[in-house]
């Protein structure tokens, strides 16, 4: 009995087939990845266009600041029509470096060309007040869940025989 094996052969045309459906599937994949990344980069920029805009409007005045007890007064001028509501950090220069208070009190809202005196919290260490001779104040703002800072516009106050180093 003569046996022959008869190989299958595979038709070229489930060969282009698949050749075609996977060069497919990658082009698909490759550009949902390229659609991500883009729609990532515009909406960075958007969201730096919008730090530089806020940014672009707003400018300040630090007149005074002083510290008496557990209490940091800064007296603000907004010298621009814009309104703040919580929109300032503070960062203190220490012996051991840059601290932030982050902590106001009543009165935070500066309306537009308004000058005033807002209030945070003195840092506390082991139950003693840290001591600070120089007192930076930070615009800030909030674009959707994330916090920016106008960095270009930090106004710095020295604060060498006002109450706070001593």
């Amino acid at each position: 009995m003569n046996t022959e094996i008869k190989k299958k052969g595979e038709s070229h045309l489930i060969e282009v087939v698949l050749i075609i459906s996977f060069i497919v599937a990658l082009v698909i994949l490759v550009s949902q990845f390229s659609k991500k990344s883009t729609e990532t980069i515009l909406s960075e920029t958007e969201t730096s266009e919008n730090v530089r805009e806020f940014c672009d409007g707003v400018d300040f005045f630090l007149m005074d600041a002083y510290c008496d007890q557990n209490l940091v007064y800064i007296r603000i001028n907004n010298k621009k029509d814009t309104d703040f509501r919580d929109s300032f950090t503070l960062r203190v220069d220490t012996l051991e470096g840059e601290k932030e208070i982050t902590t106001f009190l009543v009165n935070t809202e500066l309306r537009a060309y308004e000058e005033k005196e807002l209030k945070a919290l003195r840092l506390v260490e082991s139950g003693e007040n840290v001591l600070f001779n120089k007192l930076s104040v930070i615009p800030k703002i909030q674009i959707d869940d994330r916090v920016m800072y106008c960095t270009n516009l930090i106004k710095t106050y020295n604060l060498e025989g006002r109450g706070c180093d001593e």
